[in-house]
C-alpha cells in the first residue's frame, strides 16, 4: 500500500510539473502576444519576403538602409527628361505635388535592386483636347551593356528600361512590393487616378488583377497579414473616403471602412494586440482600427490629415497640413502636440531615436513626446520626407530643385536643377551593384512649361 501511495504521489508531482509547464508556456506567448510595442508590423511571408510593404519601406519610415559604414563616391548615374514639346503643341500646367516616390526591390533576384518609378506626360495639346504621350509605370534595371535601342532611352548609362505598363489614369500613389499570393515572385501594387489599384508581375511588368474604388486613389497602399489568416492584405484609401482591405491573392474585397472625407494618408500597420491600422483623413481625424475594420478610437486634429502616422515609442506621431505634430497614445489620447512655422505636407521619420518632418518653412523639426528638440535651417522650403541614412544623415529634397543631405558637419547638395521654379521629388534609396543608389521621379515647372523626368545617382559606396 505504502508502494502504490508514493506512485501516486509521483504521478500526480508530474502532473502538476506538466500543468505548470503549459501555464507558463501559455503565460509566454500571451505576454509575447499582448507586449510586442515594435514601431511597426514586421510582417514576412511563408513562401516570400515584404521587400517593400509601404510607403518610404517600411512603417517607420526610414526609407530602406540600415548603413553603418560608407562613403562618399561617384558612381552610376542615369536620368531622363520628358515633355519638350514640339512648337506646335501648347501646353497647360499639370499638378505638381504628390507625385510618387520610386522604389528600389531586386525584383529578379540577382543580387542588384531594380528601381520601380512612375514616368508622367506633361504635355497637352489644348488645339486637339488630348495629351500625346501616355504615362506609364516602369522598372529600370542596371545592364552593363545595353543595347542600341535602349540606349536611345536613357544615354550611354548602364541602365535600361526592361518592362513599363499603361494604367487609366495619373499615378500619385507610391508603391508597395511583396509576394501578396504565394507564388514566390514579386508583385508591385500602387494606384491610380483612374480609381483603380493595380497589382503587377514584378518580373514581366503584366497586371495581376486590378480593384476599382468609386473615386482617385492617392492613398499609398500597404501590404501585410493583418487578419492572421496567412493571406496578405493590401490596405490603401481612396478620394471616396473609404479605407479598403483586398486579398492579396486575387484583388477581392474583404472589408471597407467610411471615414467623413477623402484618405490622401497612407495607412501605418502595427502590432498591439494583434495588427492594428492607422491613418489620417481630410475629416481632420486619425483613426485606428482593428485588422477586421473594427474602430478602437479616433482623434480631431486641427487640420486636414494627408501626411501618414507612424509608430515611436507607443505613440501614434503625425502631422497636419497647418504644421502641428501630434502624439498619441494608441488609444487615441493626446499625449502633446507642438506648432511649427510652417506646413508640412510629407510625413515623419525616425532619425537618432526621434521622429524628425520637413516643413515648407525651411526646417526641419526634430521632435519626441517632450517637443521640439532641435531645429535645422535647410535653407529652402521641402514636400519631402525625409529619409534617414543609418542615422547618420537625413536625405530630402527642397522645392527650388535640390536633393540635399544633411547630418552634424553641415548640409550637401546631391542634385541641382538650376532652372527649376517649383519643384517636387520625394527620394528613395538601394543598392546597384554594391553602389549605394538614390532615386526619384520629379515634375516642375520651368519658364511656364512643366517637365516631368526620373533619375537614379549613387552618392555612397558599401565597404
Amino acid at each position: 500500500m505504502t508502494v502504490g501511495f508514493m506512485d501516486k504521489k509521483k504521478k500526480k508531482k508530474k502532473i502538476i510539473l506538466v500543468i505548470f509547464i503549459l501555464l507558463i508556456l501559455v503565460l509566454s506567448l500571451f505576454i509575447f502576444y499582448i507586449g510586442d510595442t515594435n514601431n511597426s508590423a514586421t510582417m514576412t511571408h511563408t513562401n516570400g519576403e515584404l521587400i517593400w510593404p509601404t510607403y518610404k519601406h517600411d512603417f517607420s519610415r526610414t526609407g530602406n538602409l540600415n548603413l553603418k559604414e560608407y562613403e562618399i563616391t561617384d558612381g552610376l548615374s542615369m536620368s531622363t527628361v520628358s515633355s519638350n514639346a514640339p512648337e506646335s503643341i501648347n501646353q497647360e500646367f499639370f499638378e505638381t505635388g504628390d507625385n510618387p516616390s520610386p522604389i528600389f526591390v531586386d525584383v529578379d533576384n540577382d543580387g542588384d535592386d531594380e528601381v520601380i518609378s512612375y514616368y508622367k506626360n506633361v504635355v497637352y495639346d489644348k488645339k486637339a483636347h488630348t495629351r500625346p504621350f501616355r504615362d506609364f509605370v516602369m522598372l529600370i534595371d542596371y545592364k552593363e551593356n545595353p543595347t542600341m535601342l535602349e540606349k536611345l532611352e536613357f544615354g550611354e548609362v548602364p541602365f535600361r528600361r526592361k518592362w513599363i505598363f499603361i494604367p487609366g489614369g495619373e499615378v500619385h500613389t507610391s508603391f508597395a512590393a511583396g509576394d501578396i499570393d504565394n507564388d514566390n515572385d514579386i508583385e508591385i501594387v500602387f494606384g491610380s487616378d483612374d480609381n483603380y489599384l493595380y497589382a503587377l508581375d514584378g518580373n514581366d511588368g503584366k497586371l495581376e488583377w486590378k480593384f476599382k474604388a468609386e473615386d482617385k486613389i492617392r492613398s499609398s497602399p500597404a501590404i501585410g497579414d493583418i487578419d492572421s489568416d496567412g493571406i496578405q492584405e493590401i490596405v490603401f484609401g481612396s478620394d471616396d473616403g473609404y479605407l479598403y482591405v483586398l486579398d492579396g491573392t486575387n484583388g477581392k474585397l474583404k472589408w471597407k471602412f467610411k471615414a467623413g472625407d477623402k484618405i490622401q494618408s497612407s495607412p501605418t500597420l502595427f502590432i498591439d494586440r494583434g495588427v492594428q491600422v492607422t491613418f489620417g483623413s481630410d475629416d481632420k481625424h486619425i483613426y485606428v482600427l482593428d485588422g477586421y475594420g473594427k474602430k478602437i478610437c479616433d482623434f480631431k486634429a486641427e487640420g486636414i490629415i494627408k501626411s501618414s502616422p507612424l509608430i515611436y515609442n507607443d505613440n501614434i506621431v503625425f502631422s497636419d497640413v497647418d504644421g502641428i505634430i501630434y502624439y498619441l497614445s494608441k488609444s487615441c489620447k493626446l499625449n502633446d502636440k507642438f506648432k511649427t512655422g510652417g506646413n508640412i505636407l510629407g510625413s515623419g521619420t525616425i532619425f537618432k531615436d526621434q521622429v524628425i518632418f520637413a516643413a515648407d518653412d525651411g526646417m526641419l523639426y526634430l521632435t519626441d513626446p517632450k517637443g521640439i528638440n532641435e531645429l535645422i535651417n535647410v535653407f529652402s522650403p521641402s514636400i519631402s520626407t525625409p529619409v534617414n541614412i543609418a542615422d547618420n544623415f537625413i536625405f530630402l529634397s527642397t522645392t527650388d530643385g535640390e536633393l540635399i543631405s544633411v547630418n552634424d558637419t553641415g548640409i550637401y547638395t546631391h542634385f541641382k536643377n538650376n532652372q527649376s521654379i517649383d519643384f517636387s521629388c520625394s527620394p528613395s534609396i538601394g543598392v546597384i551593384q554594391k553602389v549605394l543608389s538614390y532615386s526619384c521621379f520629379y515634375v516642375q515647372v520651368d519658364n511656364y512649361k512643366n517637365y516631368a523626368g526620373i533619375f537614379v545617382n549613387s552618392f555612397m559606396y558599401l565597404l
